[in-house]
């Protein structure tokens, strides 16, 4: 009995002395927030869109909780990077929410020639850059008219391949790597319609009330158009729904 107790006690010792400890390491909890935009007015979309879309994307990793609201953002999370650098007000909301991490980003340029840079900050007294992610290209292509005349129009899959790379390496960065289907998921664009994605995003920037899209139209009119222009966009008919 006396060597099987010293046995117990030998394992408790190795198990909690040099700092170490037997409890299992915190869950990580992962707040999304929208993206500065330093492009022009044109590109304010992309800020909340974006931040809506990999929010949503995220729900479906296992190794981390991503901390969403039932619109998927919350107005908290809405309004931050509307026209300011708000990355003190990211990790205070962050903290107050209980994540170890938040993540949000940036893009400039024309439609043309763009980069984007997402970016994983762990939480604390003041966020802590942990993994960046950057990825650059044109958001064009070619699109055919039915008169025969080829046009260059924003391409949502373009956006979308290169948000998934800067996101697969921020996120790989910050010891948070991402499963393959997450990936995939995020390549792969909700619509392919770059007008629906416009009209969704601005739908949320109208309904959380950001001041990012000024319009006399309601969130509802501008998310029914939204599900007008392309009625397969599950993102835009839930929400529209909602707001039935």
């Amino acid at each position: 009995m006396r060597s099987a107790s010293l046995a117990v006690l030998v394992l408790f010792s190795l198990l909690t002395s040099n700092g170490h400890s037997a409890t299992p390491d915190a869950p990580k909890r992962v707040l999304i927030v929208p993206f500065d935009n330093r492009a022009g007015l044109s590109q304010n979309y992309l800020s909340i869109g974006l931040a809506a879309m990999l929010a949503e994307k995220l729900e479906m990793e296992k190794t981390f909780k991503t901390l969403n609201g039932p619109l998927v953002l919350t107005k908290e999370q809405a309004v931050l990077f509307a026209g300011r650098d708000d990355l003190a007000a990211a990790n205070d909301l962050a903290k107050a929410r209980g994540a170890t991490h938040f993540v949000t980003g940036r893009y400039a340029g024309k439609a043309w020639e763009w980069t984007l840079t997402v970016e994983v900050y762990a939480v604390g007294d003041a966020p802590v850059l942990i993994g960046t992610g950057e990825s650059s290209g044109s958001q064009m292509g070619p699109y055919k008219r039915k008169n025969g005349q080829t046009v260059q129009i924003v391409f949502m899959t373009n956006i979308q391949t290169m948000f998934a790379e800067a996101v697969g390496t921020a996120f790989a960065g910050a010891g948070l790597p991402l499963s393959a289907a997450t990936l995939a998921a995020l390549a792969d664009p909700p619509t392919r319609d770059n007008w629906a994605f416009q009209n969704l995003a601005r739908a949320l920037d109208r309904y959380f009330e950001t001041g990012r899209y000024k319009t006399e139209k309601t969130a509802l009119e501008i998310a029914e158009y939204a599900v007008l222009v392309d009625p397969a966009c599950s993102e835009a008919q839930r929400f529209y729904a909602f707001l039935l």
